[in-house]
């Protein structure tokens, strides 16, 4: 399954082979499926013990009321293999819009939903997934800055990543 075509192929993933579920969610690319990424999408977070993760959309527009796809893909490139606690794509990312004057909103708040599964990503392996980001309503319209936290572990120590700053311009209301 790819998730995207493009030039530039980040690495393989690790896993079983899934397809889209009816929350128009992609699960995360496996079985030797090589995550593509377009070429524009090279701004990693911040490396925590080797493991990155990164945020992409191709629409850096939102109309209030409206959702967005975001590619979220974790990349472990250190020597230890993580865990992730997964439940739902909606849940096990928390987003974040925060603006000029630092006004920060947060976005699907997370409820738990659907099944509790630990996944590992192995040494040198990505997990990718397209998530469905809601902008509420009650936003203001504006230039925003996007991220990401996600938490993972490294035998039983927790830590917890965050992504790029993605630039996003939240416009009208919608109707």
């Amino acid at each position: 399954m790819m998730l995207f075509s493009a030039k530039m192929c980040i690495a393989q993933s690790n896993g079983p082979s899934q397809g889209t579920n009816s929350s128009g969610f992609f699960a995360q690319a496996w079985n030797g499926d090589k995550i593509q990424l377009p070429t524009a999408a090279t701004n990693w977070g911040k490396s925590i013990n080797g493991v990155q993760l990164l945020i992409y959309s191709s629409n850096s527009v939102v109309e209030i009321g409206n959702s967005t796809m975001i590619l979220a893909v974790i990349k472990n490139g250190s020597t230890n293999a993580i865990r992730l606690l997964e439940t739902s794509p909606r849940t096990d990312f928390e987003f974040s819009l925060s603006n000029a004057a630092g006004k920060l909103s947060q976005l699907n708040p997370g409820l738990w939903e659907g099944r509790r599964l630990l996944v590992t990503t192995e040494a040198g392996k990505a997990s990718a997934l397209n998530i469905s980001v809601d902008f509420p309503t009650n936003l203001e319209a504006g230039e925003y800055t996007l991220t990401a936290n996600r938490i993972f572990f490294v035998n039983d120590e927790k830590f917890e990543l965050e992504s790029n700053l993605l630039k996003v311009k939240v416009k009208g209301v919608k109707q």
